[in-house]
């Protein structure tokens, strides 16, 4: 991890686990530091100032401090809570979901803008959207481009011929595309 002895700024909130009595160990997916994991000593307890605002799928302002190898959470401050989002069972799952995909497409400390910005836009049109499976399908396309798992699928991964529509074979141990002329009739294509 990157982070330096002080972080100062906003994150959203991906996962929360109960430790000891009355702390939680957080997962979060900060703007500018990527996916960061900090204890919150004493955020359950009821006279905590930290009680409510560490709930997952939060965007929060918060200040971290970096003691022997795990962050501490000293500060935090709700931005965003995505109300909209956890008002609907659907969409809530839906939210999970998304934040499960980003805690395990990314290690710790590696910053991502983008994918930062395609978890908010995803949280906050959730909600909205009409069509939650199309949005879905969006975020996890753009997952794995910003993430760096993007198959090729606009050109042949043997002969780098640009791909028109048409019959194409899709070898996942390729990384993606064959045109029909690059492609074996074996185990492992799909058609």
């Amino acid at each position: 991890m990157t982070l330096s002895r002080v972080y100062k700024g906003e994150a959203v909130v991906l996962h929360s686990l109960l430790m000891g009595e009355a702390d939680l160990l957080v997962t979060l997916w900060a703007q500018t530091e990527g996916k960061l994991r900090a204890i919150a000593k004493g955020a359950r307890k009821p006279s905590s100032r930290m009680v409510g605002h560490l709930e997952p799928l939060t965007r929060v302002d918060l200040a971290l401090t970096r003691r022997h190898g795990l962050a501490v959470v000293t500060q935090v401050q709700v931005i965003e809570s995505f109300q909209p989002l956890k008002g609907k069972l659907e969409s809530l799952s839906q939210g999970f979901y998304v934040s499960e995909l980003v805690n395990g497409f990314t290690a710790e400390g590696l910053p991502n803008a983008p994918l930062y910005t395609l978890l908010l836009d995803t949280l906050r049109l959730l909600p909205h959207t009409s069509k939650p499976q199309i949005l879905m399908c969006y975020f996890e396309l753009h997952l794995l481009k910003t993430s760096g798992f993007m198959p090729e699928l606009y050109r042949c991964v043997v002969c780098s011929i640009r791909l028109t529509p048409g019959e194409h074979r899709f070898s996942p141990g390729a990384g993606g595309t064959l045109c029909v002329g690059c492609a074996p009739t074996e185990v492992g294509i799909m058609s």
